[in-house]
């Protein structure tokens, strides 16, 4: 059922909060969008639910439906019948995101620890 389901995903957050409060791991959830129809997706709520559990656990959370929406589904797809698995298009916008990111995460990070070291 989906609620069994639902809860295998809270238990793999709770264990990688764990992980995080352990030893200070950063914890990126990633979320890739079915290369369906972008502006009549239909995957809106389970896309917040995972937002929401993401934040709750003060996980960083990407969403790419609102970079890969600036493209039709087509280009993105590995093949015709495959909604799952993105072409290297979609790798390439994926890595690029991500490369933002962690570069925010890593410099946000370096003045952190500057300044825990007591250095301004």
């Amino acid at each position: 059922s989906n609620e069994e389901k639902w809860s295998r995903v809270v238990e793999s957050f709770d264990k990688l909060d764990g992980y995080q409060s352990q030893d200070r791991t950063k914890i990126i959830v990633v979320v890739f969008p079915l290369l369906r129809d972008f502006e009549k997706y239909q995957w809106h709520g389970v896309h917040e639910k995972i937002r929401n559990i993401s934040l709750e656990h003060n996980f960083y959370y990407i969403d790419l439906l609102d970079y890969y929406k600036e493209y039709e589904p087509e280009e993105l797809k590995i093949s015709a019948l495959d909604y799952y698995h993105t072409n290297p298009k979609g790798h390439e916008i994926a890595a690029n995101v991500l490369n933002s990111f962690i570069g925010a995460i890593d410099q946000d990070n370096t003045k952190t620890d500057r300044k825990d070291a007591g250095e301004d």
